[in-house]
């Protein structure tokens, strides 16, 4: 929305008589000037962004409050998961992260994982095993499958990971073979 001079000073002497004459605080100036669509979030849920501080970030936003945002992703810097994420918004120098960012970490995680063990596909489809040739991943901004000879598995969707199933253990005692369950 575009505001005209006259319309933005109009603006500022409503606030002065209305708010600022009762002691407002920074917070009550944000809010009105939000209100009035004259600043806006630099943060959209549901968008990736990549930060630095100590560590580097890869973050999906789930929410924004005044100074700080929630979301999930992955610690650049060790690449390790983080299924939750609670950080300033003015500390990390965040910026929009790109489609192949967001698609090369995810693609990282989805590989440590189908090395732990047999992948139960979060829709249903195709489960994944260690041994399967992987023929590629694909990300669609939601979910990220892997494709495999023989079908595909959503290994990732909307900040949720498949879950690996145990694969039972065989003991052979004796020359018998059991099956631990």
């Amino acid at each position: 929305m575009k505001y005209t001079e006259k319309e933005v000073v109009d603006i500022l002497k409503e606030y002065r008589e209305t708010v600022w004459v009762n002691g407002a605080t920074a917070n009550e100036l944000n809010n009105f000037l939000e209100e009035k669509g004259l600043i806006k979030e630099e943060f959209e849920v549901g968008e990736w962004y990549k930060g630095q501080r100590t560590y580097g970030w890869l973050i999906c936003v789930e929410t924004v409050r005044r100074n700080s945002l929630t979301g999930y992703g992955v610690c650049t810097t060790d690449n390790e998961w983080e299924d939750v994420f609670d950080g300033s918004v003015n500390d990390y120098n965040w910026t929009l992260a790109t489609d192949k960012e967001v698609e090369d970490a995810l693609i990282k995680e989805a590989e440590k994982l189908i090395e732990k063990g047999v992948v139960k596909c979060l829709h249903e489809c195709t489960d994944i095993y260690p041994t399967d040739s992987i023929v590629y991943f694909n990300w669609d901004g939601d979910c990220l499958r892997v494709t495999v000879k023989g079908g595909c598995c959503c290994i990732f969707d909307k900040g949720n990971w498949a879950t690996i199933i145990e694969e039972p253990k065989e003991i052979v005692v004796n020359g018998i073979t059991y099956v631990e369950k």
